[in-house]
């Protein structure tokens, strides 16, 4: 029992630190402003990334991309993957005229049953003190979940400067949970 779990630990330590490597490159974080959506989901089509893209226009929600400068912006391109206990699925918002990506947002949630709660909590704070590093001590946090069991929560934290991120966790305890990070500029 002591190695599975042993096992299991360093297989999600693994494989959300390649993730994180992932999103942190400097093409899809410092540089976001020169990404285009072909450069953007090349990664996604090389790893074998489902493309699940819809035909119909999907928007973003401006307490999650204020699109300040009110860009016009294209039906997303969806990639999704598995890894571990989480399902991970971006989405690039860009704009139809120089196909410049505007947005990714990641979000990951259950690929198993169970209760995954603590791994998403580490998720969650692993990429608060990455995004920390990089970006600086957040302008906004707000954190409603005390414990696990206080019901329905929505814990969010932002960052701004050249570079915006907004991080959230959503749940329950009868639901799945759900961590969504976006990524842009402006």
């Amino acid at each position: 029992m002591t190695s599975r779990l042993l096992i299991t630990l360093t297989i999600l330590i693994f494989c959300s630190c390649s993730t994180n490597k992932y999103i942190f490159n400097a093409d899809r974080f410092e540089k976001l402003g020169q990404l285009t959506v072909a450069n953007a989901v090349k990664r996604d089509i090389d790893n074998k990334s489902k493309d699940i893209s819809l035909n119909h226009l999907v928007s973003i929600g401006e307490s999650i991309y204020p699109n300040v400068r009110k860009f016009e912006l294209s039906t997303p391109k969806t990639f999704t993957t598995t890894s571990g206990i989480f399902k991970l699925t971006t989405d690039y918002y860009y704009t139809p005229a120089d196909s410049l990506v505007k947005v990714i947002l990641y979000q990951w949630e259950n690929s198993k049953s169970g209760d995954n709660k603590m791994e998403f909590q580490k998720q969650f704070n692993q990429l608060r003190r990455l995004l920390t590093e990089k970006l600086g001590e957040p302008r906004e946090t707000d954190i409603e979940r005390k414990q696990f069991n206080d019901g329905t929560f929505r814990d969010g934290i932002k960052w701004t400067g050249k570079v915006n991120a907004y991080l959230f966790m959503l749940g329950n305890d009868r639901t799945k949970f759900r961590l969504r990070l976006a990524i842009y500029g402006e």
